[in-house]
């Protein structure tokens, strides 16, 4: 799967960047807490770690397996003692969060690669699936990827990612700082037109010698997105290339939308 993902480039170059690591290293997991992010995965990696190791890990976020999550963990004297639950925190306050974190870990299903860039923006180097935008962005310079064929394999690959970082926070600030450095080649550029209410992002894949558009423009209460190719889609991407939408905040959910003539409503989970 290709799809369309990008950090703005000036914003990236805002960005001021720690080069200090946590005396104890801190993952961070921010999202919704459903079943298929593949928390309780985290929590049993978390249980073949030596208890005395120093590390925490904070979970941001709200959800249907909350109260789950939160009963293990109390249940549990190693999971309450190295897991924090930081709740809802707004978006606006979310940078805090990247600020005091050494290692990012998304969901186990982070299809498009959004969270992805956003850590590396930051400087922050990730633990994610050797799958969907993880396989993609993620190498052994900018982060630890995992695989497994079952459960327990999976288990295994995470556990060992997370000791990797514990055992050599050198390897993490190394690592963020590549990761940096790398999502500089997934740039986009933005262009903000006020007289026909709308924002241009342009977005280049170098691998592909491909070039993208997309343009949302304001109409009354709805928004128009066009995405324009400039030419045919590469022949290596027919058939694999997608277009997804991430909705920042969540009150989209539920709502109209209409594409190609065709209506529907967003759904809560894809």
């Amino acid at each position: 799967l290709v799809t369309e993902i990008a950090a703005d480039e000036v914003s990236i170059e805002k960005r001021t960047i720690s080069n200090d690591i946590n005396h104890e290293l801190v993952f961070l997991f921010a999202g919704r807490m459903v079943y298929r992010k593949g928390l309780d995965l985290l929590f049993d990696a978390i249980m073949e770690i030596p208890n005395e190791w120093k590390y925490i890990v904070k979970i941001v976020g709200t959800g249907p397996e909350f109260s789950h999550l939160k009963h293990r963990c109390e249940s549990n004297p190693l999971l309450a003692a190295h897991i924090q639950f930081m709740g809802a925190v707004q978006y606006s306050e979310m940078q805090r969060e990247y600020e005091l974190s050494d290692v990012i870990m998304p969901s186990i299903r982070e299809t498009t690669g959004t969270v992805l860039i956003e850590a590396m923006s930051q400087g922050i180097p990730i633990i994610t699936i050797n799958k969907f935008g993880g396989a993609i962005l993620v190498d052994e310079n900018t982060g630890w990827l995992y695989s497994g064929e079952n459960r327990k394999s999976y288990i295994d690959g995470l556990k060992n990612a997370m000791v990797a970082c514990i055992v050599n926070p050198k390897e993490v600030k190394r690592r963020g700082q590549n990761a940096r450095k790398k999502v500089k080649e997934y740039t986009c550029k933005r262009k903000v037109n006020i007289e026909d209410n709308s924002i241009e992002v342009a977005l280049r894949y170098d691998d592909f010698d491909f070039d993208s558009r997309i343009v949302v423009t304001g109409k009354g209460k709805a928004v128009e997105i066009s995405v324009y190719l400039d030419k045919p889609l590469p022949q290596e991407l027919e058939g694999d290339a997608g277009f997804n939408l991430e909705f920042l905040p969540s009150q989209y959910w539920g709502k109209a939308y209409i594409m190609d003539g065709q209506p529907d409503r967003f759904p809560r989970y894809a």
